[in-house]
């Protein structure tokens, strides 16, 4: 019977926050005016027909 060690949540460093906020900000923003993920979103998982090749 194999048997898991609880692992340690890593932490993030205050670094490693800042860098990561600075990152996603802009993405974030331009993401929200783009729509870009929504439009992906629509065109992957929009209702095709199935007699439609």
């Amino acid at each position: 019977m194999a048997t898991t060690v609880p692992r340690r949540k890593k932490v993030k460093t205050r670094r490693q926050k800042i860098v990561e906020t600075t990152v996603l900000t802009p993405l974030d923003w331009v993401d929200e005016r783009s729509a870009a993920v929504k439009g992906t979103k629509w065109f992957l998982f929009r209702h095709v027909p199935r007699d439609v090749n």
